[in-house]
C-alpha cells in the first residue's frame, strides 16, 4: 500500500474475507518496488515472513508490487506449499486472476463524451507507454473513435503521462503551448492525471467543463478527498469485487474447483467535468470538509512524529527507547526486532529468496490498548507471541517492514481491523513505520560508536588474546565493586596452566595461543554474569565472584564448570594435547584492595600447592628401599586391588566415588568398565553426559537422573539412593547400563556419592524392551497377558493395579506443542519403566494413560509407592503438571484383567477437579457413578439443542427493605429421560470435558432474553447475575460473546452481572478481570472464603461485590471467633469499597447478624429458593400498571 487508493482495496478485500469467516493478515510495504534499489530490496524483506504453514489463501496485487521477480518468487513459494493464490487486477498462471473490466468501462466514458457532448476532437493522456494497461486503454480510446469513423493521429491526439502528476502536468502544458488547437475533451487513463489536468488548465486560465470537457478514470480514493469539482470517471464496483475474492478463497477452502479467471465490471459515473451534472456547493463542502479532515490528520500525524523524537533523542538503553516509542503505537501494535539487531553484522538483504529475520525474534513491546508487554522471545515462524490470541479476538493484523536502506532490523505488527477507516490513519501508519525505522537507525549507530568508543577505552585494560580484563583490568573492576560496596563477600579462583611451555615447544605457539584462549573460555563460561575475571599472565588467571549463600558448595559448582569446560574441549577439539589446569580455591569477605591481594595469596599457595602434587605424580620414581610403613601400606592397596579385581570378574560393576565438596573422585576401573568413563578429567556422572555416548531417546532420563542429584547437593536430601537404566554408545551400538549411587549427606544436604555402573544382564534387557514395546505401541492387551501372568507367578502377594493421567495434559500440547507432548510420554513411560522393581510392571495404555501394577502390604503401602513414583515422574523440562491416580486392590483373581483395569479406571475418572485430590481407590458404588457419567456425556449436546437446560432464579435481597434488588441464574435439566437433574450431577463433568463453556453462552443468552422480554413488558428489570467458569477464563473471546449478547438484545450492561469463582483467582484470572472492567460489566467473586484468598489481597482487586460462601458463613456463625471473622471480612470490604452478599442465609438470627455487620444484601432459603422465571417476576415491578395506579391516586 503505498497511497489511500490501495489501502481502501485492501479494506474491502478483507472484510469481505471476514465476512466468510476468514482471519486476514496483511504483508505491507510501503513501495511499489519499480525501481531495483536498497531500499525497495529492505522493504521487500517483509515478504519473507510469509509462514505458508499457517496460510490458508494468498491474495497479491501485483499493481502496487512492480518488481515482476519479487511478486513470481512469491507466487512460486506458494505454489511449492499448494497454497492456492488470488492475483487482483494482473494474470499469472496457476492462479485464479481477478481481472477489472477496463476496456468496456473506458469505451463507455469515450463514447458518453462524443455521443452526449457532440466531441469530435479529442485528446487521450495513456498512463506509461508500452504498459500492459495503458496501451489496453488506449486500444479501447481508438476503437470508440474508429465507430465513430473519427480519424486517430498519435503526433496529435496522444500523451503519456505515466500515471502520475509531473509527466501528465508536461503533456498538459505542451498541448497548451504547441500552437495546436485545443481539443474539446481530454479523456485520461487514470483519475490522477484528470485532476492534474484540471489544475493544469485552470493555471492557463480555462474552465472545466465550460472550455474543455475532462475525464478520468477508476475513481481511485484521492478523487474522493482532493477534487472538488466531481470528475466523471469509472468506478470498480467494491462489492463486486470482494465478492469475488471471498467467494474465490472460501471455494479454495472447501476443496472446489475455481476458474483461472473472473472479471469484476467497472461503471461510469458521471460528474462536473463533463457538464452532465451541474455544479454542487453541498459535494463541493463536503469534499472540502473532507479534505480538511484530512490535513488535520496529516497534521496530527507529522506533529505526532516530532515528539516522538523529541522523547527518543536521549535514549541510550534499547529498553528505554522501546517503551518511549511506544507511546505512539496503534493500540494493538508490536515492535519486532531481530535478536542480532544490535551487532555490527546485521543480515544486508540479498538478491535470493532466504529469511532475513532472524529464527528468534524479539517483541520489544506489545501493546494492547494501555496494557504493554516486553522483550517477549518466540520463533519468528510463529510472527507474533501472542498472534493466537490477537487472531482470536481480531480480524486483521498488518506487518510492516522496518529496514534502513537494504538492512533489516525486524518489522512493526498492527491489528488494522479499523486502521483503514478514517481519512489520514494509513497515513499515520506510514509515518510511523518511518520514524520508527529512522530513530531505530539512529539509536544503532549512536550506540556502534559508543560500543567502539568503549572498545577503544577497553584497550589498555583488556588481554588481546583472551579478550579478557588483563591484571590492569582486573584491579580497575575490583576497585569499582570496592567503591559500590563496602564489603563483600567473595570467592575467588587461581588458576595456572599446566605444561604451557610443553605445548609451545612441541605444537608451537599458535598452539600454545588456543590452549590458553581455551582455559580463558571456560574460566567465562563457569563464572556467570556476575564474575570477574582476568588473564595475570602468561598462564596465569583470575576469578573473582559475589556470593550470598553456601560458599563452599559454590565454590565447588565453579571449579566443577570450569573443568567440565575443559575437558569438553579436549574431548572434541581433537588436538594431539591436553589441557590442563592447577585450581586453588578461597573465599572471604574484602573491603580493600589489599584485602584481594591477601586473598589472592591464600589461593595461590593452594593451587601451586596442587601443581607441586601433580608434578610428583608425573615424576614419580621407584626408591630402592621402603621403610616398614611404606611396605605396609604398599600391600594394603595391593590387596584393595586385588579384591576390587577379583569382584569385578562376578558382578561386572565398576565402583565410583565423589567428594562434591572438594571437588574430587575416583574410579575404580576395570575391564569392564565403559569407555566414557575411563581416565577422565571430570567426576564420573558428568563424564557420561559430556561423552556424547548416551542413546538419545535416553538423554532425558538421564538428565532428569542427574537432575535429582544435583538438587540432593543444593537443596536436600530426599532419597538415600537413586538408579537408572540407560544405554550408552560403543562403536554405534547401544548397550544397556543400570546406574546406581548412594548418598551420604552432610547438614541435610549431599555431599558425598559411592556407586556403581553395570552392564545388564540378557534377561533384564529382554524385560526393558519388552515393557519398552508395550509402552510405546500402546498394546494393551498383550500387557494384560503379562499382568496374568505375574498373578499367577505370584499367588499369594497382593497387587493392586494404579492407573494415572496427566492432569489437564491438553495445555501441554497447547502451551508447548504437540512435539514437547509426545516427548514428554516418552519421557514418562522410561520413568515409569526405571521405577519398576521386580515384581512391579508399568505400561502406558493409551493417550496420557499409564498403569502400574505393584504389590502392596497395606493401604499406606499403596500411598508410598504413589508418592514415590509422582517424585520420580516430575522434572521434565521444568514444566509444571500434576497426575491423577486411580487404585483397584486386586481381590477378586476371577474378574478379567480387562475389568480390572476397568475399575482403577472408575477411580481415577471418579475424582474431582480439586487440587487437594490425587488419588481415589475403587469401591462398588462407584460403578453407578460412571454410567451416570456416561449418560450425561452422551446426552448434553442434544439436551442442549432442544433446550433441555432451563434457566431459575434465585432473588437477592436487601435485609432492611426486605424487598428483592437482583437476581442470580441457576441451570437445571429437565431431561426426558430422567425428570429434574440438579446441577451438582452435571456441573463438575461439564467443567472437566470442556462443555462448560457451551453451557455458559446457553445460560448467557437466555438471562439477556429474559431481561428483554421483561422491558418488553413494561417491567422495571433487576440485573441478573450469571457464572463464567473457569474455562471461559483461559481466552478473552467470552468477552465478544458476551458483548455480542448486549447488542442483539439492546440492554444495558448493567443489567447483566458476572460472577467469578474465588477458588480460580490466580494472576491469570487477576489480569482477566481487568478485560472484563475494560468492557463495562459489574463483577461479584462468588464462595469467597472457599479458596485461598488472603483478605489483603482485596484492595488490589477489581472485582465490585463479593459473595460470603454459605459453608464459610455457616461455619464461622457457630462460636464468636467465627463471627469475628465474619465482621471484620465486612468491615474490610466496605472500607476498600466492595459491595458484600451473603449466601445461605437461612434464619431471622443470621440476617439480624448480617445486619448488624453492615452488609444489607442476602440471598439464601430464608428468603426465597431458586425458582422458575415466570415465578421470579413477581419480585418485578411492572411501570404500566404503576402508571395506572399513580394516575388514580392522583384523581
Amino acid at each position: 500500500m503505498q497511497d489511500d487508493h490501495t489501502a481502501h482495496i485492501a479494506k474491502i478485500t478483507s472484510d469481505a474475507l471476514v465476512e466468510k469467516g476468514f482471519k486476514v493478515m496483511i504483508f505491507n510495504a510501503f513501495t511499489n518496488m519499480y525501481y531495483d534499489t536498497p531500499y525497495s530490496k529492505g522493504e521487500a524483506s517483509i515478504y519473507h515472513l510469509l509462514n505458508f504453514d499457517i496460510i490458508d489463501v494468498l491474495v497479491i496485487i501485483p499493481e502496487t508490487i512492480k518488481s515482476e521477480w519479487v511478486t513470481d518468487t512469491i507466487i512460486r513459494y506458494a505454489h511449492a506449499t499448494k497454497t492456492p493464490v488470488i492475483i487482483l487486477d494482473g494474470r499469472h498462471n496457476g492462479c485464479t486472476n481477478i481481472i477489472y473490466d477496463y476496456a468496456h468501462s473506458l469505451e463507455q466514458i469515450t463514447e458518453h463524451v462524443i455521443t452526449e457532448h457532440n466531441c469530435t476532437d479529442l485528446f487521450f493522456i495513456a498512463g506509461t507507454k508500452g504498459n500492459r494497461f495503458s496501451e489496453d486503454r488506449i486500444e479501447a480510446f481508438k476503437r470508440v473513435l474508429a465507430r465513430h469513423k473519427i480519424d486517430f493521429n498519435e503526433n496529435t491526439m496522444l500523451g503519456y503521462g505515466d500515471f502520475w502528476d509531473t509527466p501528465t502536468k508536461n503533456v498538459v502544458s505542451g498541448l497548451i503551448n504547441s500552437g495546436r488547437k485545443m481539443p474539446q475533451a481530454i479523456i485520461c487513463a487514470n483519475d490522477t492525471m484528470a485532476i492534474t489536468t484540471m489544475k493544469t488548465l485552470e493555471e492557463h486560465g480555462m474552465k472545466v467543463p465550460d472550455d474543455i470537457i475532462v475525464t478520468g478514470f477508476d475513481a481511485i480514493y484521492q478523487e474522493r478527498i482532493y477534487s472538488t469539482t466531481r470528475l466523471t470517471t469509472a468506478q470498480m464496483d467494491p462489492k463486486e469485487l470482494a465478492a469475488a475474492v471471498a467467494d474465490t478463497a472460501y471455494g479454495y477452502l472447501k476443496g472446489d474447483e475455481q476458474p483461472s479467471d473472473k472479471r469484476v465490471h467497472f461503471a461510469m459515473i458521471q460528474g462536473q467535468s463533463c457538464g452532465c451534472c451541474d455544479f454542487d456547493v453541498a459535494y463541493t463542502n463536503e469534499k472540502l470538509e473532507s479534505m480538511n479532515k484530512y490535513n488535520l490528520a496529516l497534521y496530527d500525524a507529522e506533529s505526532k512524529m516530532a515528539s516522538l523524537y523529541t522523547d527518543t533523542v536521549n535514549c541510550d538503553k534499547l529498553d528505554e527507547l522501546a517503551k518511549a516509542m511506544s507511546r505512539y503505537f496503534n493500540y494493538r501494535s508490536a515492535l519486532c526486532l531481530n535478536d542480532d539487531f544490535l551487532t555490527a553484522d546485521s543480515p544486508v538483504i540479498p538478491k535470493a529468496y532466504h529469511s532475513v529475520f532472524t529464527e528468534k525474534m524479539i517483541a520489544h513491546v506489545v501493546r494492547i490498548w494501555e496494557d504493554y508487554s516486553y522483550k517477549l522471545e518466540y520463533q519468528s515462524k510463529k510472527l507474533l507471541p501472542n498472534l493466537n490470541d490477537l487472531i482470536k479476538r481480531y480480524n486483521t493484523i498488518m506487518f510492516c517492514p522496518l529496514h534502513f536502506q537494504e538492512q533489516v532490523i525486524g518489522y512493526y505488527a498492527a491489528v488494522a481491523d479499523d486502521l483503514l477507516v478514517n481519512p489520514g490513519s494509513f497515513y499515520y501508519v506510514q509515518r510511523l513505520v518511518e520514524s520508527i525505522n529512522q530513530t531505530l537507525e539512529n539509536f544503532r549507530i549512536e550506540y556502534l560508536l559508543r560500543k567502539a568508543n568503549n572498545d577503544l577505552s577497553l584497550t589498555h585494560s583488556i588481554d588481546p588474546l583472551t579478550n579478557i580484563y588483563n591484571r590492569r583490568g582486573y584491579f580497575e573492576r575490583m576497585g569499582k565493586l570496592m567503591a559500590e560496596n563496602e564489603k563483600c563477600d567473595v570467592i575467588l579462583v587461581s588458576c595456572d596452566m599446566d605444561r604451557l611451555k610443553e605445548i609451545n615447544d612441541t605444537y608451537g605457539h599458535s598452539e600454545g595461543d588456543i590452549a590458553i584462549q581455551t582455559v580463558a573460555n571456560a574460566i567465562k563460561a563457569g563464572s556467570g554474569k556476575n564474575g570477574i575475571y582476568a588473564r595475570f599472565g602468561g598462564d596465569e588467571f583470575i576469578l573473582t565472584v559475589p556470593y550470598n549463600k553456601d560458599k563452599q558448595r559454590e565454590l565447588s559448582r565453579l571449579v566443577g564448570e570450569i573443568q567440565t569446560e575443559i575437558d569438553k574441549f579436549n574431548r572434541t577439539a581433537g588436538k594431539p594435547y591436553d589441557v590442563s589446569i592447577s585450581i586453588g580455591g578461597s573465599y572471604g569477605t574484602v573491603s580493600s584492595i589489599e584485602d584481594i591481594n591477601e586473598l589472592m595469596r591464600s589461593t595461590d599457595r593452594l593451587m601451586y600447592e596442587q601443581k607441586r602434587m601433580k608434578k610428583a605424580e608425573r615424576n614419580q620414581i621407584a626408591r630402592p628401599v621402603l621403610d616398614i610403613w611404606g611396605k605396609a601400606n604398599e600391600a594394603l592397596n595391593n590387596y584393595q586391588l586385588r579384591m576390587h579385581e577379583i569382584f569385578s570378574l562376578y558382578d561386572k560393576c565398576t565402583y565410583f566415588y565423589m567428594d562434591y565438596l572438594n571437588f574430587k573422585w575416583y574410579v575404580m576401573e576395570n575391564d569392564h568398565t565403559p569407555k566414557c568413563l575411563r581416565s577422565s578429567s571430570v567426576g564420573p556422572l558428568r563424564a557420561i553426559w559430556l561423552s556424547g555416548a548416551i542413546y538419545p531417546d535416553d538423554k532425558l532420563i538421564y538428565d532428569n537422573f542427574c537432575h535429582k542429584i544435583s538438587n540432593s547437593f543444593y537443596d536436600k536430601i530426599t532419597d538415600s539412593s537413586f538408579s537408572v537404566n540407560i544405554r550408552l554408545c560403543d562403536k554405534g551400538n547401544p548397550v544397556w547400563y543400570c546406574i546406581y549411587v548412594q548418598l551420604a549427606e552432610k547438614d541435610g544436604k549431599m555431599s558425598e556419592i559411592a556407586g556403581h555402573i553395570r552392564e545388564l544382564e540378557f534377561d533384564e534387557v529382554m524385560n526393558i524392551e519388552i515393557l519398552d514395546y508395550y509402552t510405546t505401541t500402546d498394546n494393551p492387551i498383550m500387557f494384560h497377558d503379562m499382568i496374568l501372568q505375574r498373578l499367577r507367578a505370584y499367588p499369594d502377594v497382593k497387587f493392586a493395579l494404579v492407573q494415572f493421567d496427566i492432569k489437564r495434559f491438553k495445555l501441554i500440547n497447547e502451551n508447548y506443542g504437540e512435539d514437547a507432548g509426545t516427548e514428554m510420554l516418552q519421557f514418562i513411560s522410561r520413568q515409569l519403566n526405571n521405577f519398576c522393581e521386580k515384581q512391579q510392571m508399568g505400561a502406558r495404555m493409551s493417550g496420557d494413560v499409564f498403569i502400574l501394577l505393584t504389590p502392596y502390604t497395606d493401604k499406606n503401602d499403596i500411598l508410598n509407592t504413589v508418592s514415590e513414583l509422582q517424585l520420580s515422574l516430575k522434572g521434565f523440562r521444568g514444566y509444571s503438571y500434576e497426575f491423577v491416580f486411580g487404585v483397584y486392590q486386586i481381590d477378586d483373581r476371577n474378574i478379567s484383567i480387562r475389568t480390572m483395569c476397568d475399575y482403577a479406571a472408575m477411580a481415577r475418572q471418579s475424582i474431582k477437579k480439586n487440587v487437594l485430590e490425587s488419588i481415589a481407590f475403587y469401591n462398588k458404588g462407584m460403578q453407578k457413578a460412571i454410567k451416570e457419567r456416561k449418560f450425561v456425556e452422551s446426552h448434553m449436546q442434544k439436551a442442549l439443542e432442544n433446550g433441555e437446560f432451563i434457566i431459575y432464579l434465585q432473588p437477592k435481597f436487601s435485609i432492611s427493605s426486605g424487598e428483592a434488588i437482583s437476581y442470580e441464574a441457576l441451570v437445571r435439566w429437565q431431561s426426558p429421560e430422567r425428570g429434574m437433574i440438579y446441577p451438582n450431577r452435571f456441573i463438575p463433568l461439564f467443567e472437566e470435558n470442556g462443555f462448560i463453556t457451551k453451557l455458559d453462552a446457553y445460560v448467557w443468552e437466555c438471562a439477556c432474553m429474559v431481561l428483554r422480554d421483561w422491558i418488553d413488558r413494561h417491567f422495571t428489570p433487576l440485573p441478573i447475575s450469571v457464572n463464567v467458569s473457569r474455562a471461559n477464563l483461559d481466552d478473552e473471546s467470552f468477552l465478544d460473546v458476551l458483548d455480542s449478547l448486549i447488542e442483539k438484545y439492546r440492554l444495558p450492561k448493567h443489567l447483566l452481572e458476572l460472577e467469578i469463582t474465588e477458588s480460580i483467582e490466580n494472576d491469570a484470572t487477576l489480569r482477566m478481570t481487568e478485560k472484563i472492567k475494560e468492557h463495562g460489566f459489574t463483577l461479584l467473586m462468588d464462595d469467597f472464603g472457599s479458596g485461598y484468598s488472603s483478605l489483603n489481597t482485596l484492595q488490589d482487586t477489581r472485582f465490585d461485590v463479593l459473595k460470603l460462601d454459605r459453608d464459610f458463613f455457616s461455619t464461622h456463625m457457630s462460636n464468636d471467633r467465627g463471627k469475628k471473622i465474619i465482621m471484620h471480612t465486612i468491615s474490610m470490604s466496605k472500607d476498600v469499597g466492595l459491595g458484600l452478599i451473603a449466601e445461605g442465609v437461612e434464619t431471622d438470627d443470621q440476617a439480624q447478624f448480617l445486619e448488624s455487620c453492615g452488609c444489607d444484601t442476602a440471598q439464601g432459603y430464608l428468603y426465597a429458593k431458586p425458582m422458575p422465571v415466570q415465578e421470579a417476576e413477581k419480585y418485578l415491578k411492572n411501570n404500566v400498571q404503576s402508571e395506572a395506579n399513580d394516575s388514580k391516586k392522583l384523581l
